[in-house]
């Protein structure tokens, strides 16, 4: 019984683990701003230049949300988002290429 947890615990790490991916290091990072205009609202964010997922970034009402994303051989950000919740399973991804410091509106 014991094995088991423990076989259990170091599986359920390693998933952790794999999960968790830090950016490569010879790749450049530009911040840009995700601005909600309306109420709270929560999107999944993935990052195509890296290949990771920034899941349930918060968007609080009429305010901007720093976000740090890597960037390609142009010097632009290429990212997919929607939002999260039950209105994501009738919503596809929208896909954007961004700029430095570049705001973006997502509704």
């Amino acid at each position: 019984m014991n094995f088991l947890r423990f076989s259990m615990l170091i599986t359920s790490l390693w998933l952790v683990a794999a999960c968790t991916t830090a950016p490569a290091e010879d790749v450049e990072q530009i911040t840009w701003y995700a601005v909600n205009p309306a109420g709270t609202l929560r999107v999944t964010l993935y990052d195509m230049v890296c290949g990771r997922q920034i899941a349930n970034l918060r968007l609080a009402s009429r305010r901007e949300t720093e976000v740090t994303t890597c960037a390609d051989e142009n010097g632009r950000a290429y990212v997919r988002y929607r939002p999260r919740g039950y209105a994501s399973r009738m919503e596809s991804w929208t896909y954007n290429r961004i700029r430095e410091n570049q705001r973006v509106y997502m509704q």
